[in-house]
């Protein structure tokens, strides 16, 4: 767990806190949204950035 909330505070660095996070997700909810991005990842740009990310949590999520 200490992994997941290492990537979430490395990637708000230097960037402004409009919103409270974390946002509280199911499982589910973010399997969803990281097979979303996977789907748009080639058409946009930040649609790769943010699944690289992303993704990157949910494996490290699994080894725990």
């Amino acid at each position: 767990m200490d992994e997941i909330n290492e990537a979430w505070s490395e990637s708000r660095i230097d960037k402004p806190k409009k919103y409270r996070m974390p946002i509280w997700l199911t499982d589910d909810d973010f399997d969803y949204i990281v097979t979303q991005l996977w789907k748009c990842r080639k058409s946009e740009p930040r649609c790769n950035d943010l699944y690289i990310r992303l993704n990157n949590i949910r494996e490290g999520a699994k080894q725990v």
